[in-house]
This record gives C-alpha cells, sequence and structure tokens, in this order.
C-alpha cells in the first residue's frame, strides 16, 4: 500500500517538473519579446525627424513602460529634444522660447540625474545661451538649475564654475560656499571659491581659499598658480616666483604658471630668466592676450612706452574687446604727450567695460590735458564724495568701496584683473585728480543765485575749455538768499589705512548684472554732529534705498547774503573744505600751476564765493605765464604753437580770468579795461570766443549795451549748438538797442 503511495507521489512530482520546465522557456520568450518590443518602440519614436512628434512619442514610451530597462535612455533623448528646441529658439533669438525648452528639458530629466546627462547636456544649456548673447537669461536660467542639485557639491562646483566664467560673482560666491560647506574636504570647491572670490574682489578670502585647496590637495590642478597671482598683486614677487614653480611641477606644460613666472621675474628685474619664462609661455599659448596686457602694462608703469605699445598691439590683435588693454593704450599715448588721440582712445574702451578705474584713467588724461570740466563729468560717472571728502564707489558691482584716496579705492580692481603691484599712473595725477573732484562737489553744495532776467548762456561745442556757464544780465536783480548746508568738519587725515571686505547685501536677481554707478542725493542733508572716526578705507554693504516720500527734508536756516568784495557767504565749514581743496589742487608744484589757478578761479567767479581767494589765484596765473609755456605743447589745445604764440594765448587767457574776478568783485572799471586787452591779444586762441561772450556780459550789466551787442555779435557762430539759445539774448538786445529785429538776420549771418 505505501509502495503504490510512493509511486504515485513520484508520478505527480515528475508531471509537475514536466510541466514546470515547459513554461520556462515560454515565460523567457515572452519577455524576450517584450523588451525588443520596446526597444522597436523606442527606435521608432528616435527615428521621427519633426522633434515635437518625438517628444510627445517619448513622453508616451515613458508612460506606458514606466519600469522599462530603457527607460533611462529613452529620458536623456527626450531632454535633448527639449534641447534641441531651446537651441533654435536661440537661433532666432528668442530667449524666453529657449528657456521654456530648456526648463522643459530638465523637469523631464527624472528624479535621478545621471553624471553625462548633467555633463553634456544639462550644464551646457545656460553656457550656450549666455554664448549666443543671452548673458543675463542664462544665469536665471542657471539659477533656475540650482534647486535640483543644491545637496550636491560636486554638481554645486560646475555650476559655481559656469558662474565664473561667466562673471556673476555674487552668483559664483554663493554657489560655491555652499559647495564648501557641503564638502569641506573638497579640493576643487575650494579652488573655485577662491576664485569666485577673485572676480568678487575679496582677494584675501581668495588667498586663503587657495592656501586651503593645497593644503587638502598639494597636487592641485592651479591652485598654486592662482595663489601666485595674489602674491604678485600684493606686490611679493619672490614668493609668486616659488608658487608659480610648484604649479609647473604638478603641470609642467602650463601656460598661465609661465606667463605668472614670467612677469613676477620682471617685478623682480631678472630680465634674463623672465625671457626664457615668456618664451615657455608664448610657445604653449601665443595668442595669450591676457599676458600682452600685463606686459604693455609692466611696460608702461616703467615709462618704456615704445614696449608697451608693441605689446598693446599684439593683445589688440587677439582680442581688442579686453578694456584693460585700451587703458594701457590710454596711458602710452598720454606719456607720449598725444593727449587727444589718448583721451579717443579711453572713450572707445566705455563700449567694453564701464567700471571705475576706466571712468577714473579718462578723467586723469582729461586732466593731464587741462580740461577739468570734463574730467571732473567723468569722476562724477563713478565716484560719490561725501560730505567730508571721502570717495564712494562700487568695484566690480560687488563691492561698495570707500576712501579718501583714490589709488587705494580703485587698487583691488587692478590687482584682480592684472595681477599687477605698479601702475603708470603717479601718486601726484592721483592726489591732484582728489582735490579736483573735491572744488567740484563742495561748489556744487553751495546753491545757485536767483536767475537773472537774460536766459544763461551754454559755451561753444568747439571750444575746447568751456570752464564757465556765462551770464548774460540784461537788469540787475536782487540776489537770492544763500542757503547752505551744515557741514561737518573735515575729518583729521588717518595715518594709517585699513581695509575691510564686507559682502553687500544681495545682488539685484531682476535686472542685468550690470554696473550703474550710485548717484549722491541732489540735496544734501545736514549733518548735526561730526561723525565718528572711521577708517580711511571701508567697504560696505549698501542700505536699502530709502522711499524719496519717506525722506525729511531738513533745510539749514536761511543765511542773508553780506554784500562783500570776498562775494557769497557760505557755511565756514563748507568754505574750509572748499579752501583746502583748492589748494591742494594749485599747490603742485609741476609747471602747471597757472592752467589749474585760472580755472579754479573761474569756477569761484562762476558760484561768485571766495572772490579774495579767486583774484589771488588769477593774479599768480598771470605772473606765472612765463613759466608755465616755456614747454613745447604746454597749451594744450594748441600743441603745434611756438612760444610766442603760447605766450600770447596763455597771457590773453589770464587775462581774461583776472578781469572777469574783478568784475564779479565790484572793481568793474578795472576788470572789463583787463578783459578788453584780453580780446585784442591772440585772436587766434579757440578761446577768444569765450572771453568775447564774456566781456560783452560785462559790458551789458556795465550799461554798455550797444557795444555789448557788437560783442555778442562778434562771438555768435551760427554753426554752434549754443546758437539757438545765444540768439535769443542777442535778439532781445538788438530789439533794445535798435528798436526792431531789421537787419539782425544779415549780422547774424555774418554778410
Amino acid at each position: 500500500m505505501s509502495h503504490r503511495r510512493f509511486l504515485a507521489a513520484v508520478a505527480c512530482m515528475a508531471i509537475a517538473l514536466t510541466t514546470v520546465f515547459q513554461a520556462l522557456p515560454a515565460r523567457a520568450q515572452d519577455a524576450t519579446a517584450s523588451v525588443l518590443a520596446e526597444r522597436a518602440e523606442l527606435d521608432k519614436a528616435l527615428a521621427v525627424q519633426d522633434v515635437t512628434q518625438r517628444i510627445a512619442l517619448l513622453e508616451q514610451f515613458l508612460a506606458q513602460h514606466p519600469e522599462s530597462l530603457l527607460g533611462d535612455q529613452a529620458r536623456e533623448a527626450l531632454v535633448r529634444s527639449h534641447a534641441s528646441i531651446g537651441e533654435l529658439a536661440l537661433k532666432n533669438r528668442d530667449p524666453r522660447g529657449a528657456t521654456e525648452a530648456f526648463q522643459r528639458a530638465v523637469a523631464s530629466a527624472g528624479d535621478k540625474i545621471g553624471e553625462r546627462l548633467f555633463q553634456n547636456v544639462i550644464w551646457p544649456m545656460p553656457a550656450v545661451m549666455a554664448r549666443a548673447g543671452f548673458r543675463f537669461e542664462g544665469i536665471q536660467l542657471m539659477r533656475s538649475f540650482e534647486e535640483r542639485f543644491a545637496a550636491e557639491p560636486s554638481r554645486l562646483v560646475r555650476i559655481g564654475y559656469f558662474y565664473v566664467s561667466i562673471e556673476s560673482p555674487t552668483d559664483a560666491v554663493r554657489v560655491l560656499e555652499r559647495a564648501v560647506e557641503l564638502a569641506p574636504g573638497d579640493a576643487a570647491a575650494h579652488s573655485n571659491l577662491g576664485t569666485a572670490y577673485i572676480i568678487s574682489l575679496r582677494l584675501d578670502d581668495a588667498a586663503t581659499a587657495f592656501q586651503k585647496a593645497i593644503e587638502l590637495e598639494p597636487k592641485s590642478e592651479f591652485a598654486y598658480a592662482s595663489l601666485g597671482n595674489l602674491r604678485r598683486a600684493f606686490g611679493n614677487p619672490t614668493d609668486a616666483i616659488e608658487l608659480y614653480k610648484k604649479q609647473l611641477e604638478v603641470k609642467p606644460d602650463d601656460p598661465e604658471s609661465y606667463s605668472g613666472l614670467a612677469m613676477a621675474y620682471l617685478l623682480n628685474d631678472d630680465d634674463a630668466s623672465a625671457s626664457q619664462a615668456l618664451a615657455h609661455a608664448l610657445a604653449l599659448a601665443p595668442s595669450n592676450f591676457r599676458l600682452y596686457s600685463q606686459l604693455a602694462y609692466f611696460y608702461a608703469a616703467r615709462g618704456r612706452w615704445e614696449k608697451a605699445r608693441e605689446m598693446v598691439e599684439l593683445s589688440m590683435k587677439y582680442e581688442p574687446r579686453f578694456a584693460w588693454t585700451h587703458i594701457v593704450a590710454g596711458n602710452v599715448l598720454l606719456g607720449q604727450k598725444q593727449y587727444d588721440r589718448a583721451i579717443e582712445v579711453l572713450l572707445s574702451a566705455q563700449q567694453y567695460g564701464d567700471f571705475p578705474t576706466l571712468h577714473f584713467e579718462l578723467a586723469k588724461a582729461y586732466m593731464v590735458d587741462d580740461r577739468f570740466t570734463e574730467a571732473v563729468e567723468e569722476l562724477r560717472a563713478s565716484f560719490d564724495i561725501t560730505d567730508d571728502g571721502q570717495f564712494e564707489t562700487r568695484l566690480g558691482d560687488v563691492l561698495d568701496a570707500r576712501s579718501s584716496k583714490l589709488d587705494l579705492l580703485l587698487e583691488r580692481e587692478r590687482q584682480a584683473v592684472l595681477a599687477m603691484p605698479i601702475q603708470p599712473t603717479t601718486e601726484t595725477q592721483y592726489r591732484l585728480a582728489e582735490s579736483l573732484a573735491r572744488i567740484a562737489h563742495f561748489l556744487s553744495l553751495v546753491p545757485d543765485e536767483a536767475p537773472v532776467s537774460a536766459p544763461p548762456v551754454e559755451e561753444e561745442e568747439e571750444e575746447p575749455r568751456p570752464d564757465i556757464a556765462e551770464r548774460s544780465v540784461e537788469a540787475t536783480a536782487p540776489v537770492a538768499p544763500t542757503v547752505t548746508p551744515q557741514l561737518a568738519p573735515p575729518a583729521p587725515e588717518e595715518k594709517i589705512e585699513e581695509i575691510f571686505y564686507t559682502e553687500p547685501k544681495a545682488s539685484p536677481s531682476d535686472g542685468p548684472l550690470v554696473y550703474r554707478p550710485r548717484r549722491a542725493l541732489s540735496t544734501p542733508e545736514p549733518v548735526a554732529e561730526p561723525p565718528a572716526a572711521e577708517p580711511e578705507i571701508a567697504l560696505e554693504s549698501e542700505p536699502e534705498p530709502e522711499p524719496e516720500s519717506s525722506r525729511e527734508v531738513v533745510t539749514a536756516p536761511v543765511v542773508e547774503p553780506e554784500p562783500s568784495s570776498a562775494g557769497r557767504t557760505i557755511d565756514p565749514a563748507l568754505r574750509d573744505q572748499l579752501s583746502a581743496a583748492i589748494d591742494a589742487f594749485v599747490g603742485v608744484d609741476d609747471g602747471r600751476e597757472a592752467f589749474r589757478k585760472m580755472w579754479v578761479a573761474r569756477q569761484l567767479a562762476e558760484k561768485r564765493v571766495l572772490l579774495d581767494k579767486a583774484e589771488a589765484l588769477a593774479k599768480q596765473a598771470l605772473d606765472g605765464v612765463e613759466t608755465a609755456v616755456a614747454l613745447d605743447g604746454s597749451v594744450r589745445d594748441m600743441p603745434e604753437a611756438d612760444l610766442a604764440v603760447r605766450s600770447a594765448v596763455a597771457l590773453a587767457r589770464a587775462q581774461s580770468t583776472l578781469g572777469w574776478v574783478m568784475f564779479e568783485r565790484g572793481e568793474r572799471a578795472d576788470g572789463i579795461e583787463l578783459m578788453r586787452k584780453a580780446v585784442t591779444g591772440a585772436t587766434n586762441d579757440p578761446e577768444q570766443i569765450t572771453r568775447l561772450w564774456r566781456l560783452g556780459i560785462a559790458e551789458q550789466q556795465n550799461g554798455n549795451e550797444r557795444q555789448a551787442l557788437d560783442l555778442y555779435l562778434q562771438a555768435y557762430d551760427p554753426a554752434s549748438p549754443s546758437a539757438p539759445v545765444r540768439k535769443q539774448v542777442i535778439e532781445a538786445l538788438y530789439v533794445k538797442v535798435n528798436g526792431s529785429t531789421e537787419g539782425l538776420d544779415r549780422r547774424l549771418s555774418r554778410q
């Protein structure tokens, strides 16, 4: 019985095994068929040329086969298809459409994004957009990607590198600081953060980051060279040389290390070693325009103008849009006394950059060319001045800075870009620019007088020295009371310069990342007490702007003007600050004091303040004419004039200036007599028209209306931009003198 049961059990088992083994091949055959079917379906979708249809088929495939082994391939194809739509939109100059397509691409990538997909497709999308000319949109797109990778330090490093390469410093620092926080042992994160700090002008922080990268990875790919650049920028070429050599041990054929080594040797006056390093650098990278620019800057700083010009030409051959090369070119032309050409070059550089150093360099060129009014306007384009004479600006659109000295304020831009501790601008030029800007600033705090009956007259465009906005007066009018802000006394000069680095609150996320100079309030608010002592340089966050409507406007008590030969009464603190700035500006013994004194005297006469000082300056300028014109080219707007012509021109300008000041002081007869002498000499002087018009104003105010009319007509140029305004003045006086306008058109056309 038991034997039969055993046989039955064996038989059942055999039947079962036979059934199982028959089912296995069938199931394997079904799975293979399914994969092959999916493969065919995916291949069919990929073969569709129309991108929109292909995207629809790929999305359908992923929805129907969520667990398919081909899912990653399908998702990558879907991402690439959306990306191709974005690239097409860029070609059609449609950044919004491109952004939407790229964002759909990332959204379709799934929760887990592989390295190949990130590296080859997703990360390049913002870079492609930026290269197409949509830098801001590229930045915005990358910002939209950040959240997806916020916990992945290696990918944050890549994102940070994008921001560095596109020079978006605040974004670069934010992302790379997060990467370092997540992966403090990642040398690449620290190294890239160092580069982000450089473009943020946080140079000390950059040095710390590169040093940390070296500690974590002694064979760091570029940290030694980057740290060497900073050592060189800070004026320590010896340490820089050792760092460059260490980098070359890691990367024997690194052109940047050889470039840095060459510059460091030059700074150490080791020309032989510099030549060897330079040969290596140029053999490895013959089109390195930055190296040529650094060489040009070095030679310009050493006064080797021809060598500097040669390097400038090489740099521009490979990259004509680098603003710093144009800065060097401008300095070379200044060194070669080609002042007008230098100004042209620096003006053209503004299409390639907009930063404080560039504005200063152009202002310096104007100042060297005695075009002081234009120099002031250029300084105002980038610098604000506090009521105690400190300069404020924003460096690199990321760092607010304040200092009493322009060279200390600007040096970070040069150090970060060129890694140069020397420069062609002299200390004297910096001090002159500072005092010039302060003169203009403190004069701007003096309220204008009430307008007189005749309209003010603009200067002729062709006149290269329009230093005064001249007034034409038909009848005397009461002088408006002088209102002066209560200013703090001048801050004592600090002996030690201190530097503080702090990050601004944030860069605007809703506008282009383009430098825009901050402007001071047009009406300064009074200061009740002197501010607390501050370091001479302070970098600070810019406060949130207060709404205009919420500002409380406080006006100082009205000060009634007292008739005085010294001119209008102004606040004593303002007077002292203005006088100190003037003394600094005219006190430099460089042979050109006379020209600066004439300009200052005219500015004071125009505002009718410190007229006693204005007269003293004008007399000193008159006495100094012979010395001022001794050298060829000393009269800047007449560079080819011989000594006799230069003497006549400078004498006429000085006489006119002194006569105008004397007239404003109430010495009308003597002033007019001197101004008449000025218009009889140097009639070929470009400023002759200004002198004629100014004398006309004086004659009219003195009651000599017919003489004034004749002078106005002599000074009238129908081709001048100021002709319409001057014509109104002339017409009003002509009718008053002659009773009608009959014959006026003929005289205006000089027929």
